[in-house]
């Protein structure tokens, strides 16, 4: 199910694993911090299916004893699984964020990591149905399209190897697709696309083009980013001879291409971030601690001049604004700690609410905001906001699904369209997945990665159907940043020519997002093409062949492409026709020559 985000692709598919419980057991996959948003969507199906019920939470108590709920990021996954169903065969399996699933079996040639194994026990299941929800399908590379669709056909659709992928399907000279109408013979059918339709769009805030801040590393900062350099290039010698042998892996990324390439990067990008002589941590201390630590001193411009500039135009917004980093202690934390010094307050509720209560009202008393947050059977515990104060929270893959549930309700709350509850919210990669947040205005990456589909998994989080329809339209825009660390100009031009790095690792990290992001877009719009509403979108180039009867495609995917395209592309034309009805349905026939008559039956 490839929906655009912020559609509704969980309550689609818990929809129809209801209404196929009775035949098949649901399995839903999903990362640990994303299971409370299914129970939440499945409360909010409940209600549209029995408006009449008073009390709704029987009924999902009832409904949910038919899931099984595995985490999709948890180190014993496989059992999970057989403690969920004993085998994948005769159940509905159910995987959100699915290109998590796609990059996890392609980044590894290890067969026993958890993707690994989840993708050899579907291939060998029996009676299994599959539902894939992503909104960013190919998001790193046109490759995960093979365990995809291996695993939704239940056969090897797809060559496993990268190398005769890319010869039979991808022009490197043009960087596009090659052999396209091969291809979309062997996906059809088995592609659910919604988006992209005037009528839909108008749903959504309007996002407004990307302000891309090139920030210029401080004179400190861009030393401590050499150095940090000269450490990883003597790495990435040290071991560029391990990929010979992983390259002629099956379903396996090139070294090159693999998620553990940008380890080599993680020092410089951190650094490109935040800098400081002062941070040292010490022998069994967190870096978050450390951080937390510093004196005031330490957080100024000179330290991070991204973080500035980002606090400047947050300063600008008129409403609630997301802050996104790959990075947790040394990139949320520290803007964490900017905040605090510029005079924002953390609001962490679980340290004011207690835990075991399951709903948050936000009204307001006076000039201050009441939050009462309580349960039907148990008591009733308030927090008392000061209007006066702004606030900011995180959201990181530690926090407890409790705390991540009642941010998310303090967020969406009536009284927060202008951030008066929460101004500010930072989450990480982990973090963000599955958040459904209203209201937002502006969006900040703190720096590039050459997956622009994260880029767009976080704007995401705020640029969703219904999401502004509190706001008037003036106000219905949000305006996404992107910060870029560049070169000290005078520390780069004191460096011996030929022995300086013409780019910064955010800059090779931006520009080779760009140009992965066009081909895995032309492979994502061939994926709208092979889709069964593709006509009813009004997409352009729709596959659709004439009734043939001929198979669309040779199992032997080499002889396949040396075969002429079996598909006869539908001709509309206009032809006289008379009408006959029998057994109550109606046909229509054309005289033929030598007496032959032609039927067609009426479909409606």
């Amino acid at each position: 199910i490839y929906h655009q985000m912020g559609m509704g692709k969980t309550i689609l598919s818990l929809s129809l694993a209801i209404s196929l419980s009775h035949i098949y057991n649901p399995i839903l996959i999903a990362p640990k911090s994303l299971h409370s948003n299914f129970q939440q969507s499945l409360l909010k199906l409940i209600k549209l299916l029995y408006p009449e019920t008073t009390d709704h939470s029987k009924e999902l108590q009832k409904i949910s004893r038919r899931f099984r709920f595995v985490s999709l990021d948890a180190y014993n996954m496989g059992q999970q699984i057989i403690k969920a169903g004993g085998s994948l065969n005769g159940c509905l399996l159910i995987v959100d964020e699915a290109h998590n699933l796609f990059r996890g079996i392609i980044n590894s040639a290890n067969d026993k990591t958890n993707a690994r194994q989840l993708y050899n026990n579907i291939m060998q299941a029996k009676n299994i149905r599959i539902l894939f929800l992503t909104g960013t399908p190919c998001s790193k590379d046109p490759f995960e399209m093979v365990p995809c669709f291996n695993m939704l056909s239940g056969r090897i659709l797809l060559p496993l190897h990268y190398e005769r992928f890319y010869t039979a399907y991808v022009n490197k000279t043009t960087n596009s697709p090659l052999n396209a109408d091969k291809l979309l013979n062997r996906l059809v059918g088995m592609i659910s696309y919604a988006g992209n339709q005037n009528e839909l769009n108008k749903l959504f805030p309007t996002e407004l083009p990307l302000i891309i801040e090139k920030v210029e590393m401080s004179p400190e900062q861009y030393r401590q980013y050499l150095l940090a350099r000269d450490v990883e290039n003597a790495e990435k010698h040290a071991s560029s001879g391990m990929y010979e042998k992983i390259n002629a892996a099956a379903l396996c990324l090139p070294g090159s291409e693999q998620e553990s390439g940008s380890s080599y990067y993680v020092r410089s990008r951190m650094i490109s971030i935040f800098a400081s002589e002062m941070l040292t941590v010490k022998e069994d201390e967190k870096l978050s601690e450390a951080v937390q630590q510093l004196p005031k001193e330490a957080f100024t411009e000179n330290s991070s001049p991204k973080i500035v500039r980002m606090l400047k135009n947050i300063k600008t917004s008129p409403g609630p604004v997301l802050i996104y980093s790959q990075f947790v202690e040394l990139g949320l934390h520290v803007v964490a700690r900017f905040l605090e010094i510029e005079g924002y307050q953390c609001l962490q509720p679980l340290k004011v609410l207690e835990e075991g209560h399951n709903t948050i009202l936000l009204h307001k008393d006076g000039k201050d905001l009441m939050v009462k947050n309580f349960a039907e059977d148990g008591p009733t515990h308030t927090l008392v906001l000061s209007s006066k104060i702004t606030r900011f929270t995180l959201i990181t893959g530690k926090i407890l699904s409790k705390e991540r549930d009642m941010i998310q309700q303090l967020w969406n709350s009536p009284l927060n369209i202008h951030g008066e509850v929460i101004k500010i919210l930072l989450v990480s990669k982990t973090g963000a997945e599955g958040l459904d947040l209203k209201y937002g205005r502006q969006v900040h990456i703190l720096e590039p990665y050459w997956d622009k589909a994260r880029e767009d998994q976080v704007k995401a989080r705020i640029i969703r159907i219904g999401s502004h329809d509190a706001l008037p339209p003036e106000e219905k825009t949000v305006q996404p940043f992107l910060y870029i660390a560049v070169a000290n100009q005078k520390m780069f031009y004191s460096i011996p020519e030929g022995s300086q790095e013409q780019k910064t690792i955010d800059e090779r990290f931006h520009e080779r997002g760009l140009e992965k992001s066009h081909l895995n877009s032309a492979f994502r719009d061939l994926l709208k093409r092979a889709a069964i509403e593709c006509a009813f979108n009004g997409e352009s180039g729709c596959l659709m062949c004439q009734p043939t009867n001929a198979l669309l495609f040779h199992e032997n995917f080499e002889r396949d492409l040396r075969l002429p395209n079996p598909c006869q592309p539908l001709v509309k034309a206009e032809v006289k026709a008379y009408s006959i009805s029998y057994e109550g349905k109606q046909f229509f026939y054309q005289k033929k020559q030598r007496r032959r008559i032609r039927l067609y039956l009426l479909r409606i």
